[in-house]
Order: C-alpha cells, then structure tokens, then sequence
C-alpha cells in the first residue's frame, strides 16, 4: 500500500489559475450570496488557502484515478469553507451556496458540451473504462483512495451504478478537521444529475454514516432530490 507522496506540488499553479478561473465566475454568486464581505477580498482569501492545501493533498494515482478531479474540486469548498468559517458562516450557509453555485455555473457551460456529456455518459466505453477503475480501487495500492464497486444495471431500474465503500474525500475532510461538510459536497451531484438528465437515486452515503455511497444512474428519470437537504 503506497503512502503520500507530494504529487500535487508540482501542479501547484496550474491548480491555483484552475481554482481561480471558477472563482471569478463565481463573483456573482459570491456577491449575494455574502454581500456582507468584500467579494476580491474573499477570493485572495480562497486561493491563500487553497494554496495551503495542495501539499496536503493525498496521493491516489494522480490523473489515472477518475475521481481524482472530484478529489481537486472538493477541496476547492474546503477552502472556501474555511475563510467563510473565519467569517462567522455556518456549515448551512456554506453549503446553500456550494450547492447553488454549482447549479448555475454548470448551466454557463455550451449546450452542446452538456448534451455530449449526457450522452457520453451512458455510453459503453464510459462503462467499460468505470469497470476498469473500480477492480483498480479494490486492489487498495494507494491507501487514501475512493474504494468503488460498479455496479451492473438492471435493465429496468438503473443503467449502471456504483457502490462506495471508501471515500477519499472523506477521507481529507476527516484528516483537515472538517467532515461536517462532506454531506453538503455530495449534495452538489444533483445538479449535474438534473442538468446532465442521469437520473441519479442515492438511498445512503458515507457522509451521512451509511456503509456505502450506492449511486443509481438511469438515463432520462427524474432526479427528485432537491436543496434543502
């Protein structure tokens, strides 16, 4: 079983401009959201701390791993999280705003980006190559890493699927002090869902003290769950 290594510090700017891009096209949501504090002073702030977070990111295979921009991006809220924490904001009002900032951004992107995506999704080589990662996971070669199961459908139900029964994000949320805003992270895979028609149904989460994040895909349903969580 490998152990961290520093493999994020050499992507250091890229992650920093990436993370930055996103903020700026955050500005108005930021502003209502928190009008209260001065937005180009709040994103200084978000990307000071992000900055101090990179090194401290685990090493689960890098670009290989297909979670690894999930990994990456959830840490972008925990940066956030934390200045907004230092601001007197609670873990509710960071993740309303998580949640529908995703909301909209994802609606900003070309709508021919979108369509491909909801249908590149549910296609066989996106499968295959989801099978492919999941046996990876289970081997456990790197110790911080998203353990998954995919799951077959069933031909009426779901699609496809996945079972979770180790979460890396989780797992550095635990480990920085902050695992009260993981639930609200996962929460935010419902607007992609709805807007990428995928039909998401989730029964349990690790978040919340499942044993398991069990994933339901189903092309073209309803994804019925909603904020307020």
């Amino acid at each position: 079983m490998k152990d961290r290594v520093e493999t994020y510090e050499s992507q250091k700017p890229k992650l920093l401009l990436d993370f930055k891009k996103i903020l700026q096209r955050m500005m108005g949501f930021l502003e209502s959201h928190f009008h209260d504090i001065q937005t180009d002073l709040l994103i200084d702030e978000f990307l000071k701390e992000y900055e101090t977070l990179i090194p401290q990111l685990p090493n689960i295979g890098g670009e290989s791993n297909l979670n690894n921009v999930d990994l990456i991006q959830s840490t972008w809220a925990l940066a956030i999280y934390r200045v907004l924490k230092r601001h007197v904001k609670s873990v509710e009002e960071v993740g309303e705003f998580l949640y529908k900032s995703r909301e909209a951004l994802i609606l900003t992107f070309p709508k021919v980006l979108i369509r491909f995506h909801s249908w590149y999704r549910f296609t066989s080589f996106f499968k295959n190559k989801w099978r492919s990662f999941a046996l990876e996971t289970q081997k456990r070669e790197y110790r911080d890493n998203f353990v998954v199961t995919f799951v077959e459908g069933d031909g009426k139900g779901f699609d496809y699927g996945y079972d979770y029964s180790e979460c890396a994000i989780l797992k550095f949320f635990e480990s920085q002090g902050a695992p009260e805003l993981v639930p609200y992270i996962c929460a935010t895979d419902i607007p992609v869902s709805k807007v990428l028609n995928m039909g998401l149904e989730r029964t349990t989460t690790l978040a919340l003290g499942g044993d398991k994040c069990d994933f339901r895909f189903k092309r073209g349903r309803e994804t019925r769950e909603d904020w307020p969580l």
